[in-house]
């Protein structure tokens, strides 16, 4: 509920009143007639209504809260994070080579060690109810159930394209299938069947995946050489691939890397701008993001609150950020943490609340919206 309307309203109902008793112009308080009242003859004078009209008080706002989780395995570097349906957060961790939850209700860490040597990075919760996670540095795809036990771990197939392995990002895709970007983009089954998507030369190396309201999946991708421009790009269940070129705005160019479904329906990016995108793929906006360094920013991950605005992590610069749809942007610098504690994914949790991981502070994150009474 928005407060300050609900205020506003009040006062011009009691303002309402007043005009019905003939007090409008705002002028001086007259005496109130010397008739004798009666049931029948209810009378309200000015000098009675204008004493309850409320005198409005000004707005306090708390700021978000920080609160910060030191993760048990020294030096994991977390990666992705994700709600499960056992209300936990999930997540990677690439250096650890485990997946961790944690248990918001009572503050407490689990950890199930992988294959080493594995580089678990990305994360999603698939449509069978188990965690999916990519191994970067074996190639492989691999699901755990919500009591944590490892299911399987599915290798790529040997005729997969040649150097298509790294696999990074991975989502819930519009057909049952768990969607996954790298090197190049594939698809698995919930049984394991591994599907490399035909990929361009020109789109090799892709990061962020979402599955967009149009029931296609988006990704976004960034070109190499001196100046790092990106595209996001749509892909049909059938495998057809659209990029869409994403303005740079910046001497280090567009450097996109996360994405993800807003509030309006529409795709917003997160890089050195961030961009909202129709399903079309136009860009309808391009938000510039101020006080960044010109290089080695590498904004991560973007999500949608439960405020209705789209919060971010900015890696570099050891901030979170949160975005209205309208573009009014506001930064918060982890305190918590000396140094970069390095942001880097970023999601919705079961309390309502965005929880993040940091990968250079070994920490997991979690960040409150601010309110004004």
């Amino acid at each position: 509920m928005n407060i300050s309307k609900a205020r506003g309203s009040f006062y011009f109902s009691l303002l309402a009143l007043a005009a019905c008793a003939g007090n409008v112009d705002g002028g001086e308080a007259t005496e109130a007639t010397s008739s004798p009242l009666t049931a029948e003859t209810p009378v309200i004078s000015e000098t009675t209504l204008k004493p309850i009209l409320p005198v409005l008080p000004v707005l306090h706002c708390v700021a978000p809260a920080i609160t910060e989780y030191a993760i048990p395995t020294q030096n994991s570097a977390p990666q992705n994070i994700v709600t499960g349906p056992d209300g936990r957060l999930w997540f990677t961790e690439w250096i650890g080579d485990k997946i961790g939850a944690f248990t918001p209700s009572t503050s407490t860490f689990a950890e199930t060690p992988l294959t080493p040597n594995s580089g678990p990075v990305g994360m999603s919760v698939g449509p069978d109810g188990n965690l999916w996670f990519t191994e970067m540095l074996t190639s492989r795809i691999g699901t755990m159930s919500t009591a944590g036990t490892l299911l399987s771990e599915f290798a790529n197939p040997s005729n997969w394209a040649s150097g298509a392995d790294d696999p990074d990002y991975i989502v819930a895709g519009p057909n049952g299938n768990l969607w996954f970007t790298g090197y190049a983009v594939g698809q698995i089954s919930t049984s394991g069947a591994i599907t490399p998507v035909s990929t361009p030369t020109s789109l090799v190396g892709s990061l962020g995946v979402v599955t967009g309201p149009d029931g296609n999946v988006w990704f976004v991708h960034q070109e190499d050489g001196p100046i790092i421009d990106g595209t996001a790009v749509r892909v049909t269940p059938s495998g057809a691939m659209t990029p869409f070129s994403l303005p740079a705005g910046s001497t280090a160019g567009a450097m996109p890397w996360g994405i993800t479904v807003g509030p309006d329906g529409n795709l917003w990016v997160v890089g050195n701008n961030i961009w909202k995108l129709s399903t079309s793929g136009q860009v309808l906006s391009t938000f510039a993001l101020s006080g960044l360094p010109s290089d080695d920013f590498y904004p991560a991950g973007i999500a949608t609150g439960s405020d209705g605005d789209l919060w971010f992590t900015e890696f570099a610069t050891n901030q979170i950020g949160r975005i209205t749809t309208s573009g009014a942007v506001t930064q918060w610098t982890l305190g918590g943490s000396t140094g970069v504690s390095g942001p880097n994914s970023i999601t919705l949790g079961p309390d309502g609340a965005m929880w993040f991981t940091e990968e250079k502070a070994n920490k997991i994150g979690r960040i409150t919206a601010g309110f004004c009474l």
